[in-house]
């Protein structure tokens, strides 16, 4: 009455098992198990031997960290998660190392300042994906239904699963192909962000940071950026294209955003924290000067 609901391990509140209490061995005596979870009982010197089903990832017994946590998932089946004691270190850059931007493109899961784009096949299989999980979500929220149904977990599982995947290879590629690089992204704010840029945006960022130096940036304008003039207007991009009101450049628009990324890397008076208001105000007044100096004026207005 007064102690309220008791807590249930679930998928979004997980339970963590000490050292003392339990402990994972190899399984050498069971033929359809590939490690035993021995958990102590509330009787005295009782244990619970759990026959697991091993990931094959897992080098072995003496490879994973002391401590397990437990959780339930939303197909109903109990998960253990162990840490592996081998971490992947990330290599301190030098001081003239090379920087290349990064970007999370509309038709691409990635595009570089290079040019080079990742992921187009995803995009496809991710929009059907996608909206099969709307449509069911809607559904249910029509008919005033709060909790998600199986079928709608198991699709939501598979779209995450897919993202975390191919960001997964997308980074290794970039690694393996750009060693001793730092890799520059936005320093973005999901909470407008809907669809594919969202998922994966932060599986990309998490991926990198965990095996690469990334530097953040502000992200304001630097997919409507003209990479030529430095003119800035919603109207410069369409879609994928990308063609400058100003000056007319054309280019592919998850490229202009990649290397305004990479531009932004360099600018010192442009810092995560300004806001897009005077940051509007600086790139427009750049722009000016920029376009004094080509018609051969001085900052006075003299010529």
């Amino acid at each position: 009455e007064y102690g309220g609901n008791k807590p249930q391990v679930r998928s979004s509140l997980h339970m963590r098992l000490s050292e003392k209490t339990s402990g994972l061995e190899a399984s050498e005596e069971a033929f359809h198990a590939d490690f035993w979870l021995p958990i102590s009982s509330l009787e005295s010197r009782k244990l619970i031997c759990l026959p697991l089903a091993g990931n094959p990832y897992i080098k072995g017994v003496d490879q994973v960290s002391k401590g397990i946590q437990a959780r339930k998932t939303k197909l109903g089946r109990w998960r253990f998660e162990v840490v592996e004691k081998e971490a992947w270190e990330i290599p301190q850059p030098s001081e003239d190392a090379k920087r290349l931007g990064i970007d999370v493109g509309l038709n691409v899961l990635a595009a570089d300042s290079n040019g080079t784009l990742y992921g187009e096949h995803v995009k496809p299989k991710f929009d059907k994906l996608y909206q099969r999980v709307k449509r069911l979500r809607a559904n249910r929220q029509r008919q005033n239904l709060k909790e998600n149904s199986p079928r709608l977990d198991c699709l939501e599982s598979h779209l995450s699963e897919l993202v975390k995947t191919e960001t997964g290879r997308i980074v290794n590629k970039l690694i393996k192909k750009h060693p001793d690089t730092i890799f520059v992204v936005e320093d973005l704010d999901l909470r407008g962000c809907r669809g594919q840029k969202r998922f994966a945006y932060r599986a990309l960022q998490t991926n990198l940071s965990r095996k690469a130096p990334v530097e953040f940036v502000n992200p304001a304008y630097t997919s409507q950026e003209c990479p030529s003039c430095g003119y800035i207007s919603r109207r410069n991009r369409s879609g994928i294209k990308f063609v400058c009101k100003s000056c007319g450049r054309k280019a592919h628009a998850d490229w202009v955003g990649s290397s305004g990324i990479l531009r932004r890397s360099g600018d010192k008076n442009i810092g995560c924290d300004d806001h897009p208001r005077g940051l509007n105000r600086l790139l427009k007044e750049r722009y000016r000067a920029r376009r004094q100096r080509q018609a051969g004026y001085s900052s006075s207005g003299v010529g």
